[in-house]
């Protein structure tokens, strides 16, 4: 039997077979940890427009889910292979993709990192792209805090273990901290791995247990959709549910009244600082090793001006 290309090669072979860079091209690469949820499919999108000028090229090969560590490294090692000009990644686990960085540190290909300002433990990294996720979690406990004046049950939904549940999570418990309010209690904090389904499946099954909740926060828009759609199957009214990424879809739930809020991170915004960055780097020009981009919480209020700074 022959063994089967790794479906997120594949998908960059097939790019590459349709459309190729032309001599003289600088050769970007900008890897996700998969392109399910609606955020990093912003963020490609983003990349995508920075990068449609002339004597660029953009490669944007994904892993299939945003759990295979492994395939994401065997994606770098691919474009370190093709000896593109430089890679950002959003890194499904730090330590994983740190082998991947020091070959492509020993290839001479500069390397960035998206959607997180955690410094690697290994390996040399031009700048790290991103919002403060222990900030952004902090202020929606705060607003958690505010939603809950007379306290209540919270439930909170992890995505894949490591920096962005680790930072979204403490800076979400910070908030409700900050506030003061002993009545606002964590019931439960459980993993759903970013996915709207599973969350759907957690959320169930927590309800059986805990039919009195009263605010879910996911850590991710996928999670929090998860988290109402099972409140809403189970005729469950009157439980507010957050998230964190400001996913158009997400939007739409807050103003349907499906959602309550959710931090806006401006993925579009993202892409485009990542390859603005990486551009300036491949010119000769010095960028800071931290470059921050901006966040709001969104809820009904500001959804729509929210959507048109986009």
């Amino acid at each position: 039997m022959k063994k089967m290309l790794p479906l997120a090669v594949a998908i960059l072979a097939a790019v590459s077979c349709t459309k190729s860079p032309k001599p003289g091209d600088k050769t970007i690469a900008i890897v996700p940890p998969g392109l399910i949820s609606p955020f990093h499919v912003q963020v490609d999108q983003g990349a995508t427009i920075a990068a449609s000028i002339p004597g660029v090229f953009l490669y944007h090969p994904a892993p299939p889910r945003e759990t295979d560590f492994a395939e994401q490294v065997r994606i770098v090692e691919d474009l370190i292979s093709r000896k593109v000009d430089a890679i950002s990644v959003s890194a499904i686990g730090n330590e994983a993709i740190v082998p991947a960085v020091k070959k492509a540190n020993a290839a001479g290909i500069p390397f960035f990192i998206h959607n997180s300002l955690e410094k690697l433990p290994g390996g040399k990294v031009k700048a790290y792209i991103g919002y403060n996720q222990r900030k952004g979690g902090r202020m929606m406990g705060l607003y958690a805090a505010k939603l809950l004046k007379k306290g209540g049950k919270v439930l909170i939904l992890e995505g894949v273990p490591g920096y962005h549940t680790r930072e979204r999570k403490a800076g979400f418990l910070e908030g409700i901290k900050a506030s003061r309010n002993r009545r606002i209690k964590v019931v439960g904090s459980q993993p759903a791995d970013w996915e709207r389904s599973k969350a759907m499946t957690v959320t169930e099954n927590f309800l059986q247990r805990e039919p009195n909740l009263a605010l879910v926060f996911g850590c991710s828009d996928e999670m929090a959709l998860g988290a109402a759609a099972a409140a809403k199957s189970h005729g469950k009214t009157g439980i507010y549910f957050l998230g964190i990424d400001g996913n158009p879809n997400a939007i739409e739930a807050i103003r349907k009244g499906d959602m309550t809020a959710t931090l806006g991170v401006y993925p579009k915004k993202m892409g485009q600082a990542v390859v603005e960055t990486i551009m300036k780097v491949l010119n000769g020009k010095k960028v800071p090793l931290i470059v921050e981009t901006p966040m709001e919480v969104v809820s009904a209020d500001n959804a729509g001006a929210y959507m048109a700074k986009q």
